[in-house]
């Protein structure tokens, strides 16, 4: 997993679709747009929703540059090459990505977007 110095406020463009395998449900799209949380927002918006131990690794995950947690601004629709890979697979899925959303995402599926 790459690190990457990330600060409350910066916009990020999602690099790739998040989903996971066992139920099929798209977190994320690929070039979505989000704006990182500061540790301290994402407790007042989710704290009271996931365990003590949950707090704890986005904290740690924060701290180590590796995850962050990123409010979703603008969602773009499923890429195709995903939704055909589904598909042929025989999957069924949906899209949970909303706007508004916040979600905790590897630096794996993040670039920085240079304001200006």
């Amino acid at each position: 997993m790459k690190t990457m110095k990330l600060n409350p406020g910066d916009k990020v463009r999602i690099t790739k679709d998040a989903w996971q395998r066992d139920c099929v449900t798209i977190d994320t799209t690929e070039g979505s747009i989000g704006t990182v949380l500061s540790y301290e927002e994402y407790t007042e918006v989710i704290g009271h929703r996931v365990s003590v131990e949950s707090l704890a690794w986005v904290k740690d995950w924060i701290e180590a540059g590796t995850q962050y947690p990123i409010r979703i601004e603008i969602v773009m629709p499923l890429s195709e090459d995903c939704r055909a890979q589904l598909e042929k697979e025989g999957e069924r899925f949906f899209v949970e990505c909303k706007i508004g959303d916040i979600r905790v995402l590897s630096t794996d599926f993040l670039e920085k977007m240079i304001e200006g």
